[in-house]
């Protein structure tokens, strides 16, 4: 995680250097290592600066030619490290990779919303629920790149992206925070403040005290054996609105 974070935060840092090439080829490495950063292109790609002539159209001036760089260096440097991968392990690599997030279906270990639905279904709808939770996830992240996807403000719209697309995964385990808490401090440091001390101390409460009975739920239900799904399910709806209430102080942050 540490190192797919380290990659996003060299993409970022190199576009908005104007090095766009470079940050490409970064965003897809990371994208290779964990398929997530793809959430950035967007963003990334609409908070460069269109170099087309005034009085262009709306199609050029949005496929201007150092966006359409950078998706190219970003493609490139995608297919060519799973390339790479795919030749020494064959399908396997893709199976692991990136089709398992598919159809994959956590009902423990996983402190998502959706957790109790995979649960009770176990594999029969995996991919219907899998897909019904895509679809918030996908017209989020589209407004967000489309809103804030500018060059003072691409940071923070990728902070947003990343907490409302880990609140809202069918699946997340605590080492997903680590994808959001990278990019949280330069969210923090755009536009004014709008959560009070109090209320960020209620946001971070509300998180890690999500989490405190999460895990010590969880450890009754699978050391102990007690059947306490629904307690289980009442602090994945505290960690869901304590997420919920960070990505609504980010976003008024930023608007």
């Amino acid at each position: 995680e540490a190192l797919v974070s380290l990659l996003v935060l060299a993409a970022l840092s190199a576009v908005q250097e104007g090095r766009v090439v470079a940050g490409g080829a970064w965003l897809g490495l990371a994208t290779h290592c964990k398929i997530y950063p793809i959430i950035y292109s967007l963003p990334l790609f609409l908070s460069i600066p269109s170099d087309a002539q005034a009085g262009a159209g709306v199609v050029r001036r949005f496929f201007a030619a150092r966006r359409l760089l950078l998706a190219l260096s970003a493609s490139l440097a995608f297919l060519a490290s799973t390339l790479f991968f795919f030749i020494i392990y064959g399908h396997e690599f893709l199976q692991e990779a990136y089709l398992y997030h598919v159809t994959r279906a956590d009902a423990r270990h996983n402190f998502s919303l959706y957790f109790y639905e995979l649960y009770l279904h176990q594999d029969k709808t995996a991919v219907v629920t899998g897909l019904l939770a895509f679809l918030p996830q996908v017209l989020l992240l589209l407004a967000l790149a489309w809103r804030f996807g500018t060059h003072d403000k691409v940071a923070a719209c990728m902070c947003c992206q990343t907490v409302i697309f880990v609140a809202l995964n069918k699946v997340y385990t605590v080492q997903y925070f680590v994808w959001y808490m990278a990019l949280l401090p330069l969210a923090l440091s755009s536009g004014p403040r709008i959560a009070s001390p109090t209320g960020a101390a209620a946001i971070a409460l509300g998180i890690l005290g999500g989490m405190g009975a999460w895990l010590g739920t969880a450890y009754r239900l699978e050391f102990l054996g007690e059947p306490v799904w629904m307690e289980l399910l009442a602090a994945s709806c505290v960690l869901l609105l304590a997420h919920l209430a960070l990505f609504a102080s980010l976003v008024l942050r930023n608007a």
